[in-house]
């Protein structure tokens, strides 16, 4: 699967851990780039 700001297409994006401890697929976002999968509400790690 594509990792996060991978190009992404036909929903083949990675599952990405959300904040209520769910994993749940990127979205495909069009970027400057094209279409990149992102993580919504993604756990920030600092």
């Amino acid at each position: 699967c594509a990792k996060h700001s991978e190009t992404c297409k036909n929903g083949n994006c990675c599952t990405c851990t959300q904040y209520r401890g769910k994993d749940e697929p990127m979205a495909c976002r069009r970027g400057t780039h094209g279409q990149r999968c992102q993580c919504v509400m993604k756990i920030m790690k600092h």
